[in-house]
């Protein structure tokens, strides 16, 4: 498959290839629903029975063709079907969901990064600073990269660094801390999950905009835009 979008290098060779997904579509004479496993076998599936969609998709994801939406009179922006569960009141749901999908949610969060990193080199101000460390890639993580390497927390850096607010001379002042992700297995195990202390980093300012701001500045003299380190 062809990836038009991109990710940080080292992100894309952390990533697995794309599996093929079990596919949802109407079948070629508009009667019935079928879904068709990567191997290529056919199951047929009424349009009343979504219920069995699930089970025969097993391990797979599944890619809902836009015409199911329409046949089964369910919205297509939502990206999953719906039916009633026979034991309960709640709803179960058959999501759309793939590797390319997936891989395309990490581009646009880094499209979004970018963005922010111009801004910020622009029009150094809180704001843009905020955003800026929020989104960063040298601060991304991955709860378990051995389980799952396609949900990594890319946005909320900002509520992970380390603060203190103290009075010096009379002055109130305010004192932030962070570093990069633990890349290494040797040093934390999963990796991508913690994040180092980095003394480079340090920073203490009169006010936490002026401490975001000063943070950002030394993030970006640091590290390069796609998350690694650079070089002296």
């Amino acid at each position: 498959m062809t990836k038009k979008m991109s990710v940080p290098t080292w992100l894309d060779e952390l990533l697995p290839e794309w599996r093929t997904p079990a596919l949802l579509r109407v079948n070629s004479d508009k009667s019935a629903l079928e879904l068709k496993l990567p191997d290529g076998v056919l199951i047929p599936i009424g349009f009343d029975e979504l219920h069995k969609v699930n089970a025969a998709a097993g391990e797979h994801d599944i890619d809902i063709s836009s015409e199911v939406y329409e046949h089964c009179n369910q919205n297509p922006r939502l990206k999953w079907l719906s039916y009633p569960d026979e034991n309960s009141n709640f709803l179960v749901l058959i999501f759309s969901t793939t590797d390319k999908q997936r891989y395309k949610w990490l581009a646009s969060s880094y499209h979004d990064f970018l963005g922010f990193a111009e801004a910020f080199e622009k029009e150094p101000n809180f704001h843009n600073a905020y955003h800026f460390l929020d989104t960063h890639p040298a601060f991304w993580t991955c709860q378990d990269i051995t389980v799952n390497p396609w949900v990594w927390d890319t946005y909320g850096h900002c509520s992970r660094i380390e603060h203190n607010v103290f009075i010096e001379d009379g002055k109130t002042m305010v004192m932030m801390e962070t570093g990069e992700h633990v890349a290494s297995p040797d040093v934390f195990s999963p990796p991508y999950k913690q994040h180092y202390h980095d003394p480079d980093l340090d920073t203490i300012a009169e006010s936490f905009e002026e401490a975001f701001i000063e943070l950002a500045t030394l993030v970006a003299r640091n590290f390069n835009n796609d998350g690694s380190k650079k070089t002296s």
